[in-house]
């Protein structure tokens, strides 16, 4: 079938159940499979005298299986811009968590309540961080674990020596949907505010 309109460059290989393979040598056998795939499919094409200009694919947690293989053309990694728990979870070669990119979002909330010694209530539930992949860690703080408290409220447990008005800094479960519940990321460095960059692709659908 002809179409006039569209010009063919090449093949997109991303494999999205792959990114969150967490031992190191499964997520490489995983893409291993995916290169070998791909080659096939590379030979078919030209054997059909197709060119294919462009081979992408990989993604944060694959990324240097892709761009080692000599098959791909570039790799699309994006959530090492902002990295996540669930990446955390991932493993490297050492055996050791995956710490390719450092974490950078954050999602900020202040303790509303407490019950001292056995939990503490957030002023941030479901409505302000994505619980698909699990629910955020506190930084630099890992006794403290969250629970979901509902729409508007987080639990975390124990209380630890928190107190109304603390503020506390969650590392999202996933980065992608959280991003997405908010119009702004505020850029802080040393304690301070230096940018504010409006999300202009948020909202449904996207």
């Amino acid at each position: 079938m002809a179409l006039p309109n569209l010009v063919f460059k090449g093949i997109q290989t991303y494999q999205g159940w792959n990114q969150h393979v967490r031992k190191y040598e499964d997520r490489k056998a995983a893409v291993d499979k995916v290169v070998e795939k791909t080659k096939i499919t590379l030979e078919a094409f030209s054997a059909s005298n197709i060119q294919c200009q462009v081979v992408t694919g990989g993604g944060t947690g694959t990324y240097p299986f892709e761009a080692a293989s000599g098959v791909f053309t570039e790799v699309q990694p994006g959530s090492y811009i902002f990295m996540d728990a669930d990446y955390g979870r991932n493993y490297g070669e050492d055996g050791q968590p995956f710490v390719f990119f450092e974490q950078s979002l954050y999602v900020l909330s202040t303790v509303i309540s407490v019950s001292p010694g056995k939990r503490a209530i957030l002023d941030a539930g479901m409505k302000a961080v994505s619980l698909d992949s699990g629910p955020p860690l506190v930084k630099d703080n890992a006794e403290l674990i969250f629970s979901n408290g509902g729409d508007e409220h987080g639990i975390l447990r124990p209380s630890g020596n928190l107190k109304v008005g603390d503020q506390v800094w969650l590392v999202p479960g996933h980065c992608d949907p959280t991003v997405n519940m908010y119009d702004e990321i505020i850029g802080v460095r040393n304690g301070l505010v230096e940018s504010v960059w409006p999300i202009t692709g948020r909202g449904p659908g996207v």
